[in-house]
């Protein structure tokens, strides 16, 4: 799967083929207008195609959504195996590491733990995860930010909360970011993106390879080319434990959760999604 792309070095937009001059492939820039020869031979662009091109780009495992407390108990153990047998060095986690569902804005059920209750069971569920990966990447998840974004509709300002590090207590090695560039590949949890291939969309809309999770039921890859590039769009489904109360809603889905996490190998040129077996 090649995922090399070419793009301008100055604004960053998509080139296009322009005509031959001299018996040389012109290109232009569809935004600019920036002209050059061949990007192949030309070391104007040589710098950027080393910055966007995946070559080099170690194994990589993608974690699904977990919602803890409510993952699937599991799935830590599905995700060590593939991190082992694909010989990974890097972990993302495509974010909602947590649920919340004491504080969603949705409903919830009354029943359930309160919210209290279910920051300290999650703390628990948490210290296994960071014993098996001492180091991940976190994307920023509608779930993570529940606390925050409550806060801001009570009219709180972020400075009377701890962090989202240090609430949970992470690890040195594990960092929590909007979103990550690895190799050429965005990796973002999928917010704003719905349907059957949000992954699709995603990649087009961010015109680059992609990864994310957030849609439980979609799980796998798109991929689709133009004369200058050949970009993917990887969802890798989740590990959440659909029987708990928390995915309750989910009852009356047609599509269902599917478990799995996502891998980039090649040097960056296979993205799959995995399914875990129940």
């Amino acid at each position: 799967m090649c995922i090399t792309t070419v793009v301008c070095p100055r604004c960053k937009s998509r080139i296009r083929k322009d005509g031959f001059r001299k018996g040389k492939q012109r290109y232009k820039c569809v935004e600019c207008g920036r002209e050059t020869v061949n990007p192949v031979q030309s070391v104007f662009f040589k710098e950027v195609d080393e910055i966007v091109t995946t070559k080099g780009t170690p194994n990589i495992l993608i974690i699904g959504d977990t919602h803890i407390p409510f993952e699937h108990p599991e799935y830590l153990g599905f995700c060590k195996r593939m991190y082992n047998k694909y010989k990974c060095e890097i972990v993302v986690h495509v974010g909602d590491l947590v649920d919340n569902h004491g504080i969603n804005f949705h409903e919830h059920n009354p029943n359930g733990m309160s919210s209290g209750a279910e920051i300290k069971l999650a703390k628990e569920r948490l210290g296994p995860w960071f014993d098996a990966f001492p180091n991940v990447k976190v994307c920023k998840g509608n779930h993570d930010e529940l606390p925050s974004r409550r806060a801001i509709r009570e009219g709180l300002a972020e400075d009377y909360f701890k962090s989202f590090e240090d609430m949970w207590e992470l690890p040195k090695g594990w960092s929590f970011a909007e979103s990550y560039q690895i190799g050429g590949i965005k990796f973002f949890h999928g917010t704003g993106f719905s349907g059957l291939y949000p992954h699709a969309n995603a990649s087009r809309a961010n015109m680059q390879s992609i990864v994310m999770g957030h849609c439980h039921s979609v799980a796998g890859d798109y991929v689709f080319a133009n004369d200058v590039m050949c970009i993917f769009g990887l969802a890798v489904g989740c590990g959440i434990d659909v029987k708990k109360y928390a995915f309750a809603y989910n009852k009356t889905f047609k599509y269902k959760p599917i478990l799995g996490c996502g891998l980039i190998t090649d040097n960056g040129e296979d993205a799959r999604f995995i399914r875990m077996r129940l």
